[in-house]
């Protein structure tokens, strides 16, 4: 885990398309929703309760992955399978939405979107509601940027991007949801830079 998180890097235009495996692929988006559960307050605990719905959806367009055609899916972790949304390349869409050119979406094998309901909670809990939200979203990410660099691959969170755009790559608006975080994720070459420990 150590040694995960000390390799863990943001590439910009580091970028570089190559082909990702389907296991790969798979990982990842297993180990990003397979949180272990944690205590909290907003659906307390039953024994007989019905396993609650996830309130985070991870999407992604998806390249050169290899046995899955060029396209934009949604994870169903329950049945740990992509169920197709829009088939294409998305890249120059996604990169339309784009607010600032810091990458190169056009090398980037995956781009994944975290989504969740667009009041999330508002009506019974104010901002604490988005917030939650929020919480919930950075330990995704957190977990998909650990994967990533567990496989070898760059990830890069992006906040600067339209999400209206993103929002009908996957028709978002009509399940009254929004797309949270961009998350940027692939091989990359390493940035020429000095490094030097922290302790002489």
């Amino acid at each position: 885990f150590a040694a995960i998180c000390r390799s863990r890097y943001s590439p910009e235009h580091e970028f570089v398309l190559k082909q990702v495996s389907r296991q790969q692929l798979a990982a990842l988006v297993k180990d990003t929703m397979s949180a272990p559960a944690y205590d909290h307050d907003l659906s307390p605990p039953s024994l007989n309760a019905a396993e609650p719905e996830p309130r985070l959806v991870l999407y992604g367009c998806f390249y050169n992955v290899e046995g899955v055609p060029a396209g934009a899916y949604r994870y169903d972790a329950a049945a740990h399978g992509l169920s197709p949304v829009s088939a294409g390349d998305h890249r120059h869409r996604l990169q339309r939405a784009m607010t600032l050119d810091n990458v190169n979406l056009s090398q980037l094998p995956l781009c994944f979107h975290l989504a969740g309901a667009a009041d999330h909670l508002r009506g019974e809990l104010g901002f604490r509601g988005y917030r939650i939200q929020q919480m919930e979203a950075g330990i995704a990410v957190q977990r998909l940027l650990l994967a990533a660099s567990a496989a070898g691959f760059g990830g890069r969170p992006l906040l600067g991007y339209q999400a209206a755009m993103c929002d009908a790559v996957y028709s978002l608006p009509v399940l009254g949801q929004t797309s949270l975080i961009q998350i940027a994720v692939g091989p990359y070459r390493p940035r020429v830079r000095q490094e030097a420990g922290l302790h002489g």
